[in-house]
């Protein structure tokens, strides 16, 4: 029987040093505004990061990326909507009963889910391809690339 995680589980528990250096390398990329760590730096749960929609062909407003990275190396990474909050994508690597470990959610209800393969475990590589995966967005909001 699977038992619902709790806040002592390490599976919940935020990696800060990855969470530490995800910020310090989106801090350097030229698609991003503003960072910040969630709730302080010294001990984020979070990286928000502010993207440039002039720099972006997005069909949407005010885009943001929010980042949470586990001791378990699990991850969310969600793109949305600034101005509304609605989420555009969302890349995860957790335990799944009804998808791949590593996946992603497209909108706008989250029920569409596709396998993805990622070729390093390394929280910069992946961050660096959900980035890359941003710019490739096509304008019409019908389709987001993996690479």
């Amino acid at each position: 029987m699977n038992q619902v995680p709790t806040l002592a589980d390490p599976r919940l528990l935020a990696d800060r040093a990855v969470l530490q250096a995800v910020g310090q390398y989106l801090d350097g990329a030229p698609i991003v505004d503003q960072v910040m760590l969630d709730p302080d730096p010294h001990e984020p749960r979070k990286v928000r990061a502010e993207l440039d929609e002039e720099l972006l062909l997005l069909p949407f407003g005010s885009p943001r990326l929010v980042i949470e990275w586990f001791v378990n190396d699990n991850f969310f990474i969600q793109l949305s909507s600034g101005d509304d909050g609605h989420w555009e994508c969302q890349w995860h690597r957790h335990y799944s009963p009804n998808h791949s470990h590593c996946h992603i959610h497209y909108p706008p209800e989250g029920d569409r889910v596709e396998s993805l393969s990622v070729d390093t475990e390394h929280p910069i590589d992946v961050v660096s391809t959900v980035l890359r995966a941003i710019k490739q967005f096509d304008k019409r909001g019908d389709k987001l690339h993996s690479k």
